[in-house]
């Protein structure tokens, strides 16, 4: 069955300025019946990547989506929204990309079966756009919508609470009924590239590579925790079911690596970067000072 997605930014009008380049840009391609696709750009001059992402979260919170996560590297960057489901609809996810150069990008594709006016979308993501600012007014904008989403926290977790909390959420989304729901980057999104700081006990560690020495060295928490009233543990199949979450240290943290042992405790911090299957992955992992 089609349904018809109604956007609540489209009910916003089109800022001036910008709105004209927008929608020269904008660009629908797909057949809907497999989920149609539509992108547009502007380019701002002057306007930063961190600004312009930072408001664009601002923005995205304004017009009733939730926020994903923010990548920003050398001279780009990458903001992931989420269209919230509805009774009717299905969520997707928005991206939005911005560069150094001041351009800034939004692109997403419906759900397959999801229906809806090219001009409609149109008229939403250049709302978006233009609103965008420059300078300390855009700054301080920024600034303030990062404090307000912490996209930029370290998020504080016992492994095993981390891994319930991922598996409530994919077999939630697994659960979903009709052709083309099941979409895990809607769980994911909520967790790449963000900073978490992962206490727990150690379930495995990779064996360092003697032919690539510069490999990261991985460490898997223990994911099962205590249950029930009496506090019993909860068994090795649970171990099993729930996702894996992985650490990765690099070579510099080899002496602590080398010093932990299975079950031994250990709080790391690092970003998450993948998921593979069940496998959430964290770089860059280091030992709390």
């Amino acid at each position: 069955m089609k349904t018809t997605v109604l956007l609540g930014l489209l009910t916003l009008p089109v800022a001036a300025g910008a709105a004209g380049t927008c929608e020269e840009n904008f660009k629908t391609s797909g057949d809907p019946r497999n989920g149609a696709a539509f992108s547009t750009s502007v380019t701002i001059p002057g306007l930063s990547v961190r600004s312009a992402l930072g408001q664009m979260q601002k923005i995205a919170l304004d017009d009733k989506f939730e926020i994903g996560n923010e990548d920003i590297r050398d001279k780009d960057g990458t903001l992931t929204i989420l269209q919230k489901s509805t009774f009717t609809n299905r969520g997707f996810l928005i991206y939005i990309d911005a560069n150094a150069d001041g351009q800034v990008g939004i692109n997403s594709r419906l759900n397959r079966d999801q229906v809806a006016k090219p001009e409609d979308i149109r008229m939403g993501m250049c709302s978006m756009l233009g609103r965008l600012k420059t300078g300390p007014e855009g700054e301080a904008i920024a600034n303030a919508a990062r404090e307000k989403t912490g996209v930029e926290k370290v998020q504080s977790y016992k492994a095993h609470d981390l891994a319930k909390e991922l598996a409530r959420a994919v077999n939630s989304e697994l659960a979903k009924r009709g052709e083309g729901a099941v979409d895990l980057n809607r769980v994911y999104a909520k967790y790449l590239n963000k900073r978490f700081r992962i206490d727990g006990q150690v379930a495995r560690k990779g064996e360092p590579s003697t032919l690539f020495p510069n490999l990261p060295l991985e460490i898997e928490w223990i994911t099962t925790g205590i249950k029930g009233l009496l506090g019993g543990k909860e068994d090795a199949f649970m171990q099993r079911a729930r996702p894996i979450i992985i650490c990765e240290l690099q070579q510099e943290q080899r002496e602590y690596f080398d010093s932990l042992r299975i079950e031994d405790w250990a709080t790391l911090s690092g970003k998450v970067t993948s998921f593979e299957g069940n496998v959430m992955t964290l770089e860059n992992c280091r030992p709390d000072a």
